[in-house]
């Protein structure tokens, strides 16, 4: 699975599932995969070297081959604190501030203000820093080091608990998504299937709760 979905998204996670299926042996490699869909090394009912994998990507990369796990949309975020210390009256005020970006979202600061209607081409000093991946830019921006422009199902948590806030919840952008993806061509044995049940059930709980 994607590191940042490892780190945001399961592991506040895994031990729940530790606790359910004590007898499955359990291996998570988060070391990244940033290979289109079309392109993976595990094509559609092949055996693989994973039982499940977290992929990330557009629907029609995956939708033939995969079930739809976190539908995401993309907004800023930030801290409380650092809301309340600025004036966000409008989309261009956050020019004013410390943007946080990551390389490979799918959705740019400039994808994002240029449906706002703001050209970032006519603002100097934009302050910007780039940060990868993603958890780690969420990390930042916890710290106050200014606003990110991040995936939804990243930072259910951070929402959840307040931590982060999104100062205009009503202009966000879709994104991609992440997918669930079960490639053996014999069939899931009981404990696969039970860890990808387990999957869907926590992702349907994180979509509620969002």
């Amino acid at each position: 699975m994607p590191p940042s979905f490892a780190h945001c998204w399961l592991m506040p996670r895994l031990a729940d599932l530790s606790a359910r299926y004590p007898d499955i042996d359990i291996r998570v490699n988060a070391q990244g995969n940033y290979l289109p869909g079309a392109q993976s090394p595990f094509p559609m009912l092949a055996d693989a070297p994973a039982d499940v994998h977290i992929v990330y990507g557009a629907r029609h990369t995956w939708e033939d081959r995969a079930s739809l796990l976190l539908p995401e949309v993309f907004q800023p975020y930030c801290t409380p604190s650092f809301l309340n210390d600025h004036d966000f009256a409008r989309p261009e005020a956050l020019l004013q501030t410390k943007l946080i970006s990551t390389v490979l979202n799918v959705v740019s600061w400039d994808d994002w203000f240029n449906i706002q209607g703001v050209d970032m081409e006519r603002v100097e000093g934009v302050g910007a820093i780039q940060i990868d991946p993603s958890h780690l830019a969420i990390r930042a921006a916890l710290d106050g080091v200014g606003v990110i422009l991040e995936s939804s199902a990243l930072v259910a948590r951070e929402l959840n608990d307040g931590t982060l806030v999104p100062p205009f919840p009503a202009l966000s952008r879709p994104g991609a998504g992440y997918w669930i993806y079960t490639p053996s061509a014999n069939g899931l044995r009981p404990c696969v299937e039970a860890v990808r049940q387990w999957f869907e059930a926590m992702a349907e709980e994180n979509y509620l709760n969002a």
